[in-house]
């Protein structure tokens, strides 16, 4: 079963992986920088400049977003 899925059996609406080798587990993007946030119908990596473009052509499963200072 996928996170999202034992996500929606356990009720747990949501999850942080701030983690480099969980974020790397979930997306196969690895980076030193960013997080993940996991919804039971979403999921997001968020990571900086140095990351962003890579990340948007090679992780799978989750909208990539830029953070920036204001985040």
């Amino acid at each position: 079963a996928s996170l999202q899925e034992s996500m929606k059996k356990h009720r747990m609406p949501a999850a942080l992986i701030t983690s480099n080798a969980s974020r790397f587990y979930l997306t196969q993007f690895k980076s030193s920088a960013g997080f993940l946030v996991i919804f039971q119908d979403a999921a997001y990596f968020l990571t900086d400049f140095r990351y962003y473009e890579a990340a948007k052509k090679q992780v799978s499963g989750a909208k990539v977003l830029l953070a920036d200072k204001k985040m």
